[in-house]
């Protein structure tokens, strides 16, 4: 349940050592939202989320526990293991962080990786392409006119 998962408030969950530092509106940690509900059901676990966008002390607290490793949200932290991921993860990769055994810190799904690609190709770059494609084929028509008209 959402409820539990306390992504809107730093209230105390008890009996957790799990904490997550989010920003509202970040796309990563909205990326991250169902794969931590199904963690929390599945296992019966419980995070406690801090938004560090809006709130100072948030803030303060994320970057006493990121000590300068990952500088950005998602952050993930065990209070019992010490163990954290930095950014979005796989589902597998927050499980193993959650029992508490020793994590990857950073493992982006290749969902993320395949979503960045697509930025990267973003519509300037389908813009440019589409333009060197009709440059190219005024170039190819205008050579073909000068071979035709040099033949004549």
């Amino acid at each position: 349940m959402m409820s539990e998962l306390k992504f809107t408030t730093d209230e105390p969950v008890e009996g957790t050592d799990l904490i997550q530092f989010r920003g509202k509106g970040d796309d990563y940690c909205a990326f991250m939202e169902p794969l931590t509900e199904q963690l929390c059901n599945e296992l019966g676990v419980k995070i406690r989320c801090f938004e560090v966008w809006h709130d100072s002390r948030n803030l303060e607290l994320l970057q006493r526990l990121d000590a300068g490793r990952c500088n950005g949200v998602p952050f993930f932290y065990n209070k019992r293991s010490k163990q954290f991921i930095c950014g979005a993860t796989t589902y597998e990769n927050l499980k193993t962080w959650a029992l508490g055994k020793t994590c990857e810190e950073f493992a982006p799904p290749p969902e993320l990786e395949k979503l960045a690609r697509e930025q990267q190709e973003g519509p300037m770059n389908k813009v440019q392409a589409l333009m060197a494609e009709v440059t190219a084929k005024a170039k190819a028509m205008m050579d073909e006119r000068q071979e035709k008209e040099s033949a004549e």
